[in-house]
């Protein structure tokens, strides 16, 4: 297509959306039925260590660590479970790279006798797990709690007033977190609340003095994003929690999943979209939409397909939720990269924990978006472009000084330079840069380019 005419885009970095950015991470579960061989975990710990995630979601059950209970009625806790084993290497390699870790569980546990949400038994065996986790595994990475995944759906707590459900568990693992003196060593985290973010409001009102960040999930359509909708919408809740909790604009609010169900198989909870170059460039506009609404950090639903198997399968049936970067078990054109993982990468890569979020204003352009990162080792720049023509900018930065090189990496199709790993390289560097100038950038229609002044030590993947 025709190629717009130059346009200047100035960068503020005093208009900052989030002081403190958590990061771009992924769902990072252990497998539900596969033991890795100990190639395929180097294999994901190598893709892993390129991204240099900074924040991870881990999810489980209590029946992961627990098998029944005793004559007197006490938990038998079996910690040597192959399940917790599977958690104990993701969560070593956390602990090894100082990866931040959400962790909680996906429902009660039916099959030991938990049938109820807000049990008081679930709790205690909640306090056990971090006292274990803490105490005896001596994990420091563990930053949040999540208590239930998405407790507003069907599929997670029982019918009735779900918020109320939900909120007497909430108090229950409250009290055995300060209880067992667990309390401050772990900070509470919440709603969870999967496409109903009303749940956000009432959580602030009911339990804002407990949680240290708020939480949603939203699985969307490609229109939403195109739109921009979602920016809109996740700043209306930033807004609320700024308003409405008096110790709310210290709090990180964090999309916990994302993903499109725009093609999902919805029988069978699959979305073949994440094997195309298109699924890529929306989950960047996704990704970026939520750092300008002010979210503090986004969890990409999901890591790698052998995590789950998919609903209606038995174990053993090699039939997988398909939403991962790669499919570490499939077939081997399976286990490859998937394009997605190219933009996702390099946000978590170079949106790095503790930076300052900026808007980059490009201007009356609907389809065209840019977030900002400022980090003591340099600066990032991540533009999408979703419309059908390719855009000329220069880029102004003022007071930005001393950056040297700039890196720029271009995902478009068919352009997206990869090693022989399948990792991005850049496309250009630019050298003697200087942005108080300007530098001329060229965004190709449907793409995502990012660029980075930010230097990356490779001994992190050693």
């Amino acid at each position: 297509m025709q190629t717009d005419t130059q346009q200047v885009v100035r960068v503020n970095s005093d208009n900052v959306l989030t002081s403190y950015y958590c990061g771009v991470g992924f769902e990072w579960d252990p497998s539900d039925d596969h033991d890795y061989t100990e190639e395929q975990w180097q294999t994901i710990f190598q893709r892993v260590a390129y991204s240099r995630v900074p924040i991870i979601r881990l999810m489980l059950r209590a029946a992961s660590y627990v098998t029944g209970w005793d004559e007197a009625g006490n938990p038998i806790y079996d910690w040597e479970s192959a399940h917790m084993h599977r958690v104990y290497r993701i969560l070593d390699f956390c602990e090894e790279h100082r990866i931040d870790v959400i962790i909680g569980e996906w429902s009660r546990s039916p099959e030991i006798g938990i049938t109820v949400s807000d049990n008081p038994v679930w709790a205690e065996l909640i306090g056990g797990f971090l006292a274990y986790m803490l105490d005896v595994r001596r994990y420091t990475v563990l930053r949040y709690y999540n208590f239930i995944n998405e407790p507003n759906g069907y599929w997670a707590t029982e019918d009735g007033d779900r918020f109320a459900i939900w909120s007497r568990g909430l108090r229950n693992l409250e009290g055995i977190m300060r209880k067992r003196q667990l309390w401050g060593r772990i900070e509470l985290l919440g709603p969870d609340s999967s496409n109903q973010d009303e749940w956000v409001d009432w959580s602030v009102h009911e339990h804002g003095p407990i949680l240290s960040a708020y939480d949603v999930h939203r699985y969307v359509m490609d229109e939403d994003i195109r739109s921009g909708e979602m920016e809109r919408q996740i700043r209306v809740k930033r807004s609320y929690i700024d308003e409405h909790d008096p110790e709310g604009a210290s709090k990180p609010y964090l999309m916990t999943e994302a993903g499109i169900v725009e093609g999902k198989d919805e029988l069978h909870d699959q979305q073949p979209r994440v094997k195309t170059f298109k699924y890529g460039v929306l989950m960047a506009d996704f990704t970026i939409q939520s750092i300008l609404g002010g979210q503090a950090g986004m969890i990409a639903w999901m890591l790698d397909d052998s995590m789950h198997r998919a609903p209606g399968y038995t174990r053993g049936s090699g039939e997988l939720k398909t939403w991962g970067f790669w499919n570490t078990i499939g077939p081997v054109e399976e286990q490859a990269l998937r394009p997605w993982y190219y933009p996702m990468s390099l946000l978590s890569r170079y949106m790095p924990r503790g930076c300052r979020t900026v808007r980059v204003d490009l201007g009356n352009r609907p389809l065209v978006r840019g977030a900002a990162a400022f980090a003591d080792n340099g600066v990032t720049v991540a533009i999408v472009n979703e419309g059908s023509e390719s855009m000329q900018l220069t880029l102004v930065m003022s007071g930005v000084h001393e950056i040297g090189t700039l890196a720029e990496y271009v995902y478009a199709d068919p352009l997206r330079p990869a090693d022989r790993d399948g990792f991005p390289v850049p496309a250009r560097i630019h050298s003697d840069v200087n942005l108080d100038a300007g530098i001329k950038v060229t965004i190709p229609a449907c793409s995502f380019v990012l660029l980075t002044s930010m230097s990356i030590a490779e001994e992190w993947m050693q």
